[in-house]
C-alpha cells in the first residue's frame, strides 16, 4: 500500500497540513490546537498517534493499521485533551518546521500545531524513554492516549 493509498497516512497529514480555521481551530490562538507523535520502526515505518484540542484522536500505521473515531469515547477523549493541553507547556522545546518527514528507526517526533505554524523535534527514543529529553513527559503522556486506545480496541474486539 502506497502513501497516496493509505487514508490514515492522509489524516496524519490533513493534520500537519491545514490551517487551524480549516480544522476548525481558529479560535485557539497561540495555544497547540493539535500534538502528533511519530513512532518510527524503520526508515519507512512509523505509527502516529493525533490528538486535537477538541478530543478527536486517532492512531494509525504507515503499514495501514489503526483505530479512527476514538475520540468519542470520553476516556479516550480525555486523554488527547490532556496530551494537547500538555503540549502548551512544551513550546519551546520544538522548532518551526517545514517538513513532514517520518523519524526512521528509533527516532520519535513530536509535532505541535499552533495557528497555522508546525513545529517539531525529532528524538531518539532512548531518550524520550529514560527522560533524558525535555520532551520526556509529553511522549509519556501520549503513550496514555495510546493506552486508552488499546483499551477500547480490546473492549471492542
Amino acid at each position: 500500500m502506497t502513501d497516496d493509498e493509505n487514508p490514515l497516512v492522509g489524516a496524519r497529514l490533513l493534520m500537519l497540513e491545514s490551517s487551524a480555521s480549516e480544522l476548525g481551530f481558529a479560535d485557539a490562538g497561540d495555544e497547540p490546537w493539535g500534538v502528533a507523535i511519530d513512532i518510527g520502526f524503520d526508515a519507512e515505518a512509523a505509527a502516529t498517534v493525533i490528538s486535537l484540542k477538541d478530543g478527536t484522536t486517532s492512531l494509525y500505521t504507515t503499514t495501514g493499521g489503526g483505530i479512527v473515531g476514538g475520540g468519542e469515547h470520553e476516556a479516550v477523549s480525555a486523554a488527547s485533551r490532556g496530551l494537547v493541553e500538555s503540549a502548551a507547556r512544551h513550546v519551546e522545546d520544538v522548532l518551526p518546521r517545514a517538513d513532514t518527514d517520518l523519524p526512521g528507526a528509533g527516532n520519535v517526533t513530536i509535532w505541535l500545531r499552533i495557528g497555522d505554524e508546525r513545529f517539531g523535534r525529532t528524538v531518539p527514543e532512548a531518550e524520550l524513554m529514560s527522560g533524558e529529553s525535555p520532551l520526556a513527559t509529553l511522549y509519556a503522556t501520549g503513550h496514555g492516549v495510546i493506552t486508552q486506545l488499546r483499551l477500547l480496541d480490546d473492549a471492542r474486539g
